[in-house]
């Protein structure tokens, strides 16, 4: 199985991922769109707890955003955005 982490230096990454003994610290990492929650990072996401829930070595998992929002809510933009290219079904799954 592919390694979910993302390395601390690769701050294209949506979620940055940290390990810290038997913690995980996953950050969020849209910080121009507030760390605004898009369909990518809520995959990612899911991908990181499902495989934390198995993993007998995580204890903890700390959820964070970096820049100066810790979350603002769904990606609205992004949403309208797949509405006016077409694909509504997109935003109607999304929310």
């Amino acid at each position: 199985m592919a390694s979910l982490n993302s390395s601390p230096r690769d701050d294209d990454s949506v979620v940055l991922v940290q390990e810290d003994f038997c913690a995980r610290i996953l950050t969020l990492n849209r910080t121009r769109q507030l760390n605004a929650l898009n369909f990518e990072m809520i995959s990612r996401l899911l991908e990181f707890f499902f495989a934390y829930e198995e993993d007998a070595n995580v204890q903890l998992v700390i959820l964070k955003g970096k820049g100066r929002a810790f979350c603002a809510g769904g990606d609205v933009a992004a949403v309208v955005r797949d509405i006016n290219e077409g694909n509504w079904r997109s935003g109607a799954h999304f929310f």
